[in-house]
């Protein structure tokens, strides 16, 4: 089976530079990286002439693999320094394209691509231990709060939109009116029967 060419076997890896490019800026808030396109874009030309010519010697070739590899190199190494935020990493596509990095043919490329990715990784666990601390936190000041906390006597909770404190004291009000009421009229009624009793002796 024939080697791939230079240009054939760097072919599926030139779009990370693209995804690559774009983390570094966004984690940068705007830092041009132009200048690093433009040397890669004269890299592949050349690249591609070379393998047009169809030369019996493919060292030339080969030198321009050797440059692309290093401009890859330098993206990566540049991306590693980076603080690249989760909001970066979602909207770039740089994970894939990195991940894709992993089975590049420069061990180089391979070593800052794991290296990378393992980075990301750590960073991000480190992140939700954080977050589940935070919550374990909040959760445990919730139940101490909730032991501290005074028990509510019946007659001192809300029902409604009455207070039942009021309601109580109304209710016991008007049962001492109604018993005074009962008796009032159970002495007017012993007064009647005690008059009628001495009329009725008087006569002769």
């Amino acid at each position: 089976m024939a080697e791939k060419s230079p240009l054939r076997r760097w072919k599926r890896f030139l779009p990370a530079f693209g995804a690559i490019d774009a983390a570094i800026e966004a984690a940068t808030k705007g830092c041009s990286r132009d200048k690093y396109r433009e040397v890669r874009v004269e890299l592949v030309e050349m690249l591609c002439d070379a393998a047009d010519n169809n030369s019996d010697s493919d060292e030339p070739a080969e030198g321009l693999r050797q440059l692309l590899d290093e401009a890859m190199v330098e993206a990566l190494e540049t991306l590693r320094v980076v603080a690249a935020t989760p909001t970066v990493l979602e909207t770039t596509h740089v994970i894939k394209a990195v991940g894709d990095l992993r089975g590049h043919e420069s061990g180089r490329v391979r070593g800052l691509a794991y290296s990378i990715l393992g980075g990301w990784t750590a960073s991000t666990n480190r992140a939700i231990s954080r977050c589940r601390a935070i919550l374990q936190k909040l959760s445990q000041m919730q139940q101490e709060h909730e032991a501290l906390s005074v028990p509510v006597p019946p007659d001192l909770q809300v029902q409604g939109d009455k207070k039942q404190p009021f309601a109580t004291n109304l209710q016991v009000q008007g049962d001492k009116k109604q018993a005074a009421k009962i008796r009032t009229s159970a002495s007017s009624k012993e007064d009647d029967v005690s008059r009628r009793r001495r009329r009725s002796r008087s006569r002769p």
